[in-house]
């Protein structure tokens, strides 16, 4: 956890199912279906962009402030 925020990290625990489904594929021959393969692609993609984000950081939006602006501790309190 210190390389790497929890944020990051944790959207890949959603490919459990999916780690397993092919490793039943792969070793115990097991099938897989039209239906599984598509949900595997969508939890693939939604992995990959959720970490993409994450990886990112979140976006802080600065408001812009004028720098004409005089310094409201110098106003006194009831006048504008």
């Amino acid at each position: 956890m210190s390389r790497n925020p929890a944020g990051v990290v944790a959207p890949f625990s959603m490919l459990v199912p999916i780690v397993g489904m092919s490793a039943a594929w792969f070793v115990l021959g097991e099938t897989v279906s039209v239906a599984e393969m598509c949900g595997a692609v969508l939890v693939i993609i939604g992995v990959l962009g959720a970490g993409m984000r994450a990886a990112k950081g979140p976006k802080i939006l600065a408001e812009a402030v004028p720098t004409d602006v005089e310094d409201v501790a110098d106003v006194p309190a009831g006048t504008s």
